[in-house]
């Protein structure tokens, strides 16, 4: 076996070993009620950048590209969005939600839960 099929064979082991206990850490969010008591309000930030869902469906923060404008609403078991950063539409997409149980993040997971998962803190 070369080095590089060893290397690639650890780091599939590894990650199959980490995977389920970090995907247990975090619990969907169904309901629009809870999504609303868990994270509406509330400040979500990752990195340099932070975010704010307003009540009435706003969407405003700020990144490394600049401002972050948009809409959001519950579309059944889902969060939708439509989304701006610094004056480029990026366009709409439909996200799963899990929240941490520790209630400190939350991980939002693009394309109906089959695309990029991306975690944010809490604030």
């Amino acid at each position: 076996m070369t080095y590089f099929a060893k290397i690639t064979a650890m780091a599939i082991t590894a990650t199959m070993i980490a995977g389920p206990a970090l995907a247990d850490d975090f619990k969907r969010i169904r309901k629009e009620a809870d999504f609303r008591s868990l994270v509406v309000g509330k400040t979500i930030s990752a990195g340099s950048g932070y975010l704010t869902l307003h009540a009435d469906g706003r969407l405003t923060g700020a990144g490394s590209q600049g401002a972050l404008i948009g809409n959001w609403k519950w579309s059944r078991k889902f969060f939708c969005r439509n989304l701006n950063i610094g004056g480029k539409n990026i366009g709409s997409d439909c996200q799963v939600v899990k929240m941490a149980k520790d209630g400190k993040s939350v991980m939002f997971i693009r394309q109906m839960g089959k695309g990029e998962a991306k975690t944010y803190d809490i604030e």
